[in-house]
């Protein structure tokens, strides 16, 4: 669990975090020779929204080490605790929701978490265990996008799946040798399992539901996890009539 203030960065998960109003922004720091208008448009919105929020000029070279990337665009926030989701998902209301299974690249989490935004799906399970937190750097991967999410952690994948199915949710589980994602359509609510970069679902969350598989060009390849998921959620958005 995430249990301290951490650091986000990037012009768009900024703005994503004043817009949400969601947590506390205890300060602002931006490059002192970063573009005037990124400056500007931070302060506009600030206002805009009636926030009281310092701002500070720093040197890039200290953005870049509070951090710990190269990435930040030149703005960096502190930024109270991201507020994860107290109950789980309701089948009634929440027809789709997803389950990341290990998914240790913080790139790839924060892709996947874009990807669920833009395909309107209800929320988001996380595993604790061997699987990345949402790090400054998966935030930014999302484009700032994971605030306006709503995410469920548990302790494991397998609480994740038991939970779901305790609920009311079918679980489907994206994995190679299942049926072909064309030719299946959820019926009822469904929670969709998207495993690893590297080993795909947990074989032991198999027995829990249904497998499908992205049809491909060969048997040996397969695509990149965060763009299978994207794949994946659009069709399962389209066929859940989730995108209008």
């Amino acid at each position: 669990m995430n249990k301290i203030n951490y650091i986000i960065y990037g012009i768009h998960p900024i703005i994503e975090v004043i817009k949400a109003e969601k947590r506390k922004i205890i300060k602002i720091l931006i490059s002192s020779n970063s573009n005037k208008n990124l400056f500007d448009k931070v302060k506009k919105l600030i206002i805009l929204k009636n926030l009281k929020i310092k701002i500070e000029l720093v040197n890039k070279n200290f953005l870049d080490k509070i951090s710990n990337s190269n990435e930040h665009q030149g703005i960096v926030a502190y930024v109270d605790n991201f507020i994860f989701k107290k109950e789980f998902f309701n089948p009634q209301k929440e027809k789709l929701i997803l389950l990341f299974d290990k998914i240790q690249d913080p790139r790839n989490l924060g892709a996947l978490l874009r990807s669920a935004y833009c395909s309107n799906i209800s929320g988001v399970i996380l595993s604790t265990i061997k699987s990345s937190p949402l790090t400054g750097s998966a935030f930014k991967a999302s484009a700032g996008l994971a605030e306006n999410l709503n995410i469920f952690e548990v302790s494991s994948s397998e609480k994740g799946a038991k939970l779901a199915l305790e609920n009311g949710y079918e679980i489907v589980i994206a994995d190679f040798g299942g049926e072909n994602l064309i030719n299946y359509f959820p019926i009822k609510p469904t929670c969709l399992i998207i495993g690893s970069e590297g080993f795909g679902v947990t074989k032991s969350l198999h027995k829990y539901g249904k497998i499908i598989s992205i049809p491909q060009k060969k048997n040996d390849i397969s695509y990149n996890a965060s763009v299978a998921g994207g794949l994946i959620m659009f069709n399962f958005a389209i066929k859940m009539n989730l995108l209008k």
